[in-house]
């Protein structure tokens, strides 16, 4: 997935020094290219993504009150298709959190920081399957 919403909805990941190979690159390239949607509802899926992605980002950053400001109304009405998949992350988030804090309680890290210190959201990362499983307008 993408670095970005991974770093913003799982607390745990850490992005790697470097990318993939280049024969590597190539060959998921190549997989992606036959097997990702095509034409307008590529578009759709791209534009959707992308949406998502960037409220998540706007709201990590500013609080969801003040990012509501930021959001101009047709990407809130966008939004309003993922909602009931968002409710559902952001209870998945609630429960991975709770679930790293009590493991983190029980031991503590090398350097004696934790995931919930770098002030990211912990929950797995579904915001790809939740925009392509709702790509459907």
């Amino acid at each position: 997935g993408d670095s970005m919403v991974k770093s913003l909805t799982d607390a745990a990941y850490v992005p790697a020094d470097r990318g993939a190979p280049p024969w590597l690159g190539n060959l998921l390239a190549s997989l992606v290219a036959k097997t990702l949607p095509e034409g307008i509802e590529f578009a759709r899926y791209s534009i959707d993504y992308h949406y998502v992605r960037n409220q998540l980002y706007v709201q990590e950053r500013m609080g969801e009150t003040r990012a509501a400001r930021h959001v101009p109304s047709y990407a809130k009405a966008l939004m309003q298709r993922y909602a009931s998949e968002m409710e559902r992350l952001g209870a998945a988030a609630s429960a991975a959190s709770a679930a790293a804090s009590s493991a983190e309680r029980g031991s503590s890290s090398r350097d004696g920081s934790s995931a919930a210190a770098c002030g990211r959201n912990s929950s797995p990362s579904l915001l790809h399957s939740a925009v392509s499983g709702s790509s459907d307008s």
